[in-house]
């Protein structure tokens, strides 16, 4: 049996994993499971500031943006016990999902602001009772400051069990993500050889995984050197490595999100030398700078340190 035909059959509780995920039921399950884990724990609800925590709880989709920037207009998601769906406050209301009621879909809130802890404090009114208890994932220094109608406790009591159980839709999402992570791969690996930038290869790996249908890159590719045998280099070794001038390897690790469900995985690429299809043995690098277009450290051309 091939690993194919295993994850054809592959079921979960009886149900089998799809091939192509049902983001709208997916969804629709994690608010269940959140309900569940608020009537365990004897939670009034959740508020829910981080971008994993939100994305979980309500599907948005929060674009990439510097830190200083996202953490200022970070969406925020509320669940009430009882509620059939979340809230989700944010500036980015194309994100949210078409399934999201007009009703509980609003504008951005601004929990980290002096300036903007009323409102945050008049939306927190509006969903819950004075002194109710309530999940929380991040208290920034305005919350502490100010925030005294609600008893907060930590969320990681509700997200934690409900993250560990995965349904056949979100390991749907998880063979996508990897399935576009492996074919990116193989787009970096045709051109890596000697001269390569970090950044072409990033270039190629990146557009790859946006062709194939990824949602969004969790972590930026990381190429690292690799020593050509375990008993060598005993493990990956970094960029100043001794082994670095007789490296035939480098290591590609990635994060790719599909349907919110990040997925992360590595490859060890044999550099070549020729054509595509090229794996002959790669002698030590020259120790001039070839020119190229892009930024970045050449592979090839930094002398090593011992």
């Amino acid at each position: 049996m091939t690993v194919d035909d295993w994850a054809s059959g592959a079921t979960i509780e009886g149900v089998a994993v799809p091939g192509v995920p049902d983001l709208a039921r997916m969804r629709t399950e994690r608010h269940q499971r959140l309900q569940g884990q608020l009537e365990a724990q004897g939670l009034d609800g959740l508020v829910l500031l981080g971008s994993s925590g939100v994305a979980y709880a309500t599907g948005a989709e929060i674009p990439g943006d510097d830190p200083g920037r996202a953490s200022l207009f970070r969406p925020v998601a509320v669940v009430i016990k009882g509620d059939p769906v979340p809230h989700l406050y944010t500036a980015f209301a194309d994100g949210a999902p078409a399934d999201l009621p007009a009703d509980h879909l609003h504008g951005p809130l601004f929990p980290d602001l002096e300036d903007g802890i009323d409102l945050f404090e008049k939306a927190l009114a509006e969903h819950f009772s004075s002194g109710a208890s309530v999940g929380v994932d991040d208290e920034t220094q305005a919350m502490l400051g100010h925030v005294r109608t609600v008893e907060w406790v930590d969320a990681g009591s509700v997200m934690g069990p409900v993250k560990l159980a995965k349904s056949p839709d979100e390991v749907a999402c998880l063979r996508q993500a990897q399935h576009i992570n492996e074919l990116a791969m193989i787009d970096a690996q045709a051109i890596l050889r000697p001269g390569v930038r970090q950044s072409d290869l990033s270039g190629a790996f990146l557009r790859r995984l946006f062709e194939l249908g990824a949602s969004a890159g969790s972590v930026d590719p990381i190429w690292q050197v690799m020593a050509p045998t375990r008993e060598l280099g005993r493990g990956p070794s970094t960029a100043t490595s001794p082994f670095r001038r007789r490296r035939p390897t480098v290591f590609c690790g990635k994060a790719t999100s599909s349907g919110s469900m990040p997925a992360s995985c590595g490859r060890a690429m044999p550099r070549t030398t020729g054509g595509h299809g090229s794996r002959a043995p790669v002698p030590n690098p020259p120790s001039t700078k070839p020119a190229s277009s892009g930024g970045g450290e050449p592979w090839s051309t930094r002398p090593s340190r011992s």
